[in-house]
């Protein structure tokens, strides 16, 4: 009996299982049809992980490019630096070359000077100390006109007044000849470049 009822309740439940299947949609898919849904199904995730390859390629590539500029912007200043140095060497040689030049040129107009110095000399052997007074006198004229064809100019001031930029007052005098302020006797001379101030005179001024 209890394996007639058993036999019966599953009949029932296929019957009841078949019932619900009919109102169902079913459809059968093959094994290949449901291996392909499943590629399909991962091929976003291929495509994302291709997507940040090529973007990392980029990355790469543009690090690279980067990094050659660098390379080059560098090797551009040190070219930039090695051009001023040998430029700024240049100029120090011209300078050096120039000045030696200029000194060049003064002492070879200084050399008349001597000549006539060693004529006054060796006048005053002969002559006594007439002939060293005029060769003296003569070097000394000699000296004045070479300096003022340079520009070179003696700075006047006695009689005028005291002026600080181009005197220097050595003390305080009276003097009925001259009145206050006013330069009375030159102690020491002074000399002009142009506009340019070589010494002050040294003088005494009238109180």
């Amino acid at each position: 009996m209890d394996l007639l009822e058993k036999k019966d309740d599953v009949l029932r439940n296929g019957e009841a299982a078949d019932e619900d299947l009919k109102g169902k949609d079913l459809k059968y898919t093959e094994p290949e049809e449901r291996e392909s849904s499943r590629e399909a199904g991962g091929q976003p995730e291929d495509m994302g992980e291709g997507g940040t390859g090529g973007e990392m390629e980029k990355l790469r590539q543009e690090l690279a490019r980067l990094k050659q500029e660098k390379q080059e912007l560098f090797e551009q200043v040190l070219r930039k630096q090695a051009d001023l140095e040998n430029y700024r060497k240049r100029v120090m040689r011209e300078r050096a070359q120039l000045g030696r030049e200029v000194l060049g040129d003064f002492i070879k107009k200084q050399l008349p000077l001597i000549d006539n110095l060693e004529r006054a000399l060796q006048s005053s052997e002969k002559e006594g100390e007439k002939g060293l007074k005029e060769g003296l006198e003569m070097v000394h004229k000699q000296f004045l006109s070479l300096l003022k064809e340079e520009g070179v100019e003696e700075i006047q001031c006695r009689g005028e007044v005291f002026d600080p930029h181009i005197h220097e007052a050595v003390m305080m005098v009276d003097s009925q000849e001259y009145g206050e302020n006013t330069v009375v006797d030159e102690l020491q001379k002074g000399y002009r470049l142009k506009d340019k101030i070589l010494r002050c005179s040294m003088v005494t001024v009238a109180k």
